[in-house]
């Protein structure tokens, strides 16, 4: 028969009293109680995890300002296109912008607001994939 010592963490999960008492002396706190698919993490940091999210990809074909983050394909086949992004404020919502079709697409910026510290709109060429931050007020920053 092996004999294999109990290291101190071992030793407090064996003696625990309950569900509890075992997670607080493993450290995994209460969110090994929670559902899978509603997990809320308040405070701290996450490292060495993968996260995939499920995002809503809108088709855009008309002149059109941006509310809501997420993927756009913006599809150019019966004309050109603007999309306009909201007032940068800091908020780190995130836009991939993508062109579909021979016109031309333009990103337009809100006001003076700067896309990659640049004063100017952006084009975006057929194919091409643009991925913005709002990073601070009046800052979109390309990604």
């Amino acid at each position: 028969m092996s004999y294999y010592p109990l290291t101190t963490t071992g030793k407090a999960v064996a003696a625990a009293a309950d569900a509890a008492a075992v997670r607080t002396a493993a450290g995994v706190g209460t969110i090994a109680t929670q559902d899978a698919d509603d997990v809320n993490i308040s405070g701290g940091a996450i490292s060495g995890v993968t996260a995939a999210f499920n995002e809503d990809v809108e088709e855009i074909s008309t002149n059109t300002t941006l509310t809501t983050g997420g993927v756009k394909i913006v599809s150019t086949s019966g004309g050109a296109v603007t999309v306009t992004l909201p007032a940068a404020s800091g908020s780190g919502i995130r836009y991939d912008i993508k062109r579909g079709g021979p016109n031309n697409a333009t990103i337009a910026r809100d006001g003076s607001d700067t896309i990659d510290n640049s004063a100017s709109n952006y084009s975006l060429a057929n194919g091409e994939c643009l991925s913005l931050v709002d990073q601070a007020s009046g800052k979109w920053v390309i990604v």
